[in-house]
């Protein structure tokens, strides 16, 4: 296995956000991060490409 440990990128926003038990989609969550949403939602390169970007502005 690769990796021991992970980060619940989807757990991370509604803390920092406020938003308790609200769930948000990733494309949303972008949008009112202010970032430009790039390819076909759920096709693997361009959702990992995306989540690294919000991932980013998170941190």
């Amino acid at each position: 296995m690769p990796f021991n440990e992970f980060i619940n990128l989807a757990t991370l926003y509604r803390i920092q956000n406020r938003l308790k038990d609200k769930r948000i989609g990733h494309k949303a969550a972008q949008e009112q991060k202010g970032i430009e949403w790039e390819g076909r939602q759920h096709s693997g390169f361009v959702d990992a490409y995306n989540l690294a970007k919000l991932a980013l502005t998170m941190l």
